[in-house]
């Protein structure tokens, strides 16, 4: 396995389909680091929190992850992430975000087969 893989699978596995690892909020169709740049300031400045990943789909979107220590259940992610939505995020139409609870290693980087193009992180 390599390192890449090793540190992932460390930091974003949980063997539990009901328990989650790490967040993803997605501003999508098209990217925009106006709005995804609100939250992840918002969550360092009014949360505390440390700054979460910057990544790019490889197809239309901007990223955020969140990496948690524990896992927390399903719903709890859910309920961050719809609260981030609400907070930082409330005009922007539901069809161009996307939140998404992972409980397995991330498909980052990986290339897109219909695009060619790959999703990278471009920030711790």
């Amino acid at each position: 396995m390599s390192r890449l893989t090793t540190e992932l699978h460390r930091l974003y596995h949980t063997d539990s389909p009901d328990r989650a690892r790490a967040l993803r909020l997605e501003v999508a169709a098209p990217a925009d680091w106006t709005a995804l740049g609100a939250v992840w300031r918002g969550v360092q400045a009014d949360l505390g929190l440390p700054a979460p990943a910057i990544a790019v789909s490889g197809t239309d979107g901007l990223q955020l992850w969140f990496s948690l220590t524990q896992p927390v259940t399903v719903a709890q992610a859910q309920d961050f992430l719809a609260g981030l939505r609400a907070r930082y995020l409330p005009e922007l139409p539901a069809s161009r975000l996307r939140l998404q609870v992972e409980n397995t290693t991330p498909a980052v980087p990986a290339q897109d087969m219909a695009s060619g193009n790959w999703s990278a992180f471009v920030a711790p």
